[in-house]
């Protein structure tokens, strides 16, 4: 069985990309092959990763207006050179043209994976990628969501009772996020925070998505209680030098980590004290699930799905202008002794081995004559 994902680019601490590569990595290999189909501007090293795990990955055409032909002539050909049984689309903007040629070269399936609440940070690329996903629900013959309203804000409020719909939860490999005590007080001397202060943190790439100025705005303030709070950005992006920027001008550059895009996210969790996750949208918010396995409090926005809190310790909170109820939340934390909630974790049915068998089996199931 052959299956054919595709997105736009493959790239380093991107959520889609993380999902994508954790499928890949669990995945049951006997008897399915998964390949990759993406722009050729991916990061070298995510293409390598997904050569190292099996998967042949193929580029294509950016769509544009004055590209068009070129780019439907190039799936035609791409689908008439290697057959596939099912095509698993994350890059819906393009399914309207990917889905029909795909069919007419003897694919059996296709999925339009939903992974996120809005279609882009930018209103006008949005309001583009809208008119392009307008009638995305009658091509796909599965809708597929990472949760209820990221489904919903693609392919409508249709979602919820159609019977092509599919919520595949974004799992991770829920041992490697279990708090680890020595890996807190190694990454702490790191970042020079002190036992007795207190550190905020975040996992996300720099996009206006995620709200960086609204945590380095929460951060000024918790400073006028107490000099023990700090934070730390994980992450890269195109705003990293306009959030180092916002830093400096607020005198908040010797409070503020920037740790960049590192391999040992796990362990940089054990160091924190409190996860926050201020997002304007989410689809899901798997940094959310990662940070609960750790056992860390959780302050998110009240724009993250609701299904993602998993533990109780998880608090959800509006994006009002002062802030407020985000500083006496933060206030009102006394962190302690840290307890994994890894067996929860795998009960809701976040462990990857076990949701990269149910999505193997799916495809099975759809694949079949």
């Amino acid at each position: 069985m052959k299956v054919l994902h595709v997105y736009a680019s493959l790239r380093q601490r991107n959520g889609v990309t993380a999902v994508i590569m954790n499928y890949l990595r669990h995945m049951p290999k006997e008897g399915l092959q998964i390949d990759l189909l993406v722009h050729s501007d991916s990061e070298p090293g995510m293409v390598s990763l997904a050569e190292s795990l099996g998967s042949k990955v193929f580029f294509m055409p950016k769509l544009g207006l004055k590209s068009y032909r070129r780019f439907t002539a190039f799936l035609e050909t791409f689908f008439a050179e290697h057959p596939f049984d099912i095509v698993h689309s994350h890059f819906n903007q393009v399914d309207f043209a990917l889905f029909p040629a795909a069919r007419r070269h003897g694919v059996r399936h296709c999925i339009s994976h939903s992974h996120n609440t809005r279609l882009s940070d930018y209103p006008l690329r949005a309001l583009r990628n809208r008119l392009l996903c307008w009638n995305i629900a009658r091509n796909a013959d599965t809708l597929a969501a990472c949760s209820e309203a990221a489904g919903e804000a693609l392919f409508g409020k249709v979602f919820a009772s159609d019977p092509r719909k599919l919520v595949v939860k974004n799992g991770v490999d829920v041992p490697r996020f279990s708090f680890d005590g020595q890996a807190r007080n190694a990454i702490r001397g790191e970042f020079r925070v002190a036992p007795d202060e207190i550190l905020l943190g975040h996992v996300g790439s720099f996009r206006p998505q995620k709200n960086h100025v609204f945590m380095l705005r929460l951060l000024n303030r918790l400073l006028e209680h107490s000099d023990r709070f700090k934070l730390c950005f994980v992450g890269n992006g195109g705003l990293w030098e306009h959030i180092q920027k916002a830093a400096s001008d607020m005198s908040l550059s010797d409070k503020v980590v920037f740790a960049g895009s590192r391999p040992d996210v796990p362990k940089i969790l054990s160091a924190f004290d409190i996860f926050l996750l201020p997002s304007l949208f989410e689809g899901f918010g798997i940094s959310l699930v990662e940070a609960q396995i750790s056992g860390l409090p959780c302050l998110a926005s009240s724009r993250v799905p609701r299904e993602v809190a998993f533990t109780d310790m998880v608090r959800f909170l509006p994006l009002g202008r002062n802030g407020s109820p985000w500083v006496d939340a933060v206030l009102g934390i006394r962190p302690g002794e840290r307890t994994s909630h890894a067996a929860e974790a795998v009960a809701a049915g976040y462990d990857i081995a076990g949701a990269a068998e149910s999505l193997a089996e799916f495809y099975r199931r759809k694949a079949a004559p």
